[in-house]
């Protein structure tokens, strides 16, 4: 069966959605393993204040402009961990994907409040052991 011109970018998506549900349903096929524990601290990098900032399970409580966290142990799902946190006065929410490392540094800049955009850049501990 012939693909008409232009009908063939639809497939990739596809091909991608699929796969990452397979890796969902799979998680060892894919390296991803289940829940881990990892040691996250948060540095704010926005003009904003965080109030109520937690990860997962995990509370952080307020983060100041351009201040650090202490690590806190956080328990994430399939790799993957989401972050909350509350930016003048508006609530956000941000997912990451932690690989290779067992303690991170999130730094979290606000992108687009209005949008509820987050920039998270997750920074793996290089003394960290990897998995």
């Amino acid at each position: 069966m012939a693909i008409a011109r232009g009908q063939g970018n639809l497939l990739r998506p596809l091909g991608l959605a699929v796969l990452a549900l397979w890796c969902l349903a799979m998680p060892a096929a894919c390296g991803a393993g289940g829940d881990a524990e990892i040691e996250v601290r948060i540095i704010n990098l926005s003009q904003f204040d965080f109030t109520e900032v937690s990860i997962g399970d995990q509370t952080y409580g307020d983060i100041a402009t351009g201040a650090t966290s202490d690590y806190k142990t956080v328990r994430t799902s399939l790799r993957y961990a989401v972050v909350k946190l509350t930016a003048d006065g508006r609530k956000v929410t941000g997912q990451t994907l932690n690989l290779g490392a067992k303690r991170f540094t999130y730094e979290i800049d606000v992108v687009d409040l209005l949008a509820g955009q987050l920039k998270i850049e997750v920074v793996p501990e290089k003394d960290s052991d990897a998995d």
